[in-house]
């Protein structure tokens, strides 16, 4: 099992995703800080979520929908002005079918935007799947 890949990034970063155009995907993103953070999710094409918020309630989510991926370049932008650095961790899972061709992507992100170390302040997760019905 491999460890979460860090991410460093400024006060407003893109961060990749990787899931192939025409996947039908469903998000959960939510907050938990005393900070307004500000997210999209966005496309070549689209722009799926543009929202944000100041709360230490992690519920309700933030954004809870789904979607099929019509662009290329799936990312997630993730803003928080108050914040100097933004300090992510990202894993991502694959599931393959006998000849290694992707059927299923799971992204999850958990962020810290302060010096608590806590990591509860951003969640992001997404699972993508090749085929419907």
């Amino acid at each position: 099992m491999s460890m979460s890949e860090k991410i460093t990034l400024e006060a407003t970063k893109s961060i990749p995703l990787n899931i192939p155009k025409g996947f039908y995907s469903f998000w959960t993103i939510t907050t938990q800080a005393a900070f307004k953070i500000g997210f999209e999710l966005r496309d070549t094409k689209q722009t799926y979520v543009s929202q944000s918020r100041q709360s230490q309630n992690i519920l309700p989510p933030l954004s809870q929908t789904y979607a099929r991926l019509e662009g290329d370049n799936l990312s997630l932008l993730i803003s928080i002005a108050e914040s100097k650095q933004i300090d992510a961790r990202m894993k991502t899972m694959d599931i393959t079918d006998s000849n290694n061709n992707l059927l299923a992507r799971s992204v999850t992100i958990v962020g810290e935007d302060s010096t608590d170390m806590d990591y509860n302040d951003i969640f992001f997760t997404i699972t993508a799947w090749r085929n419907q019905g």
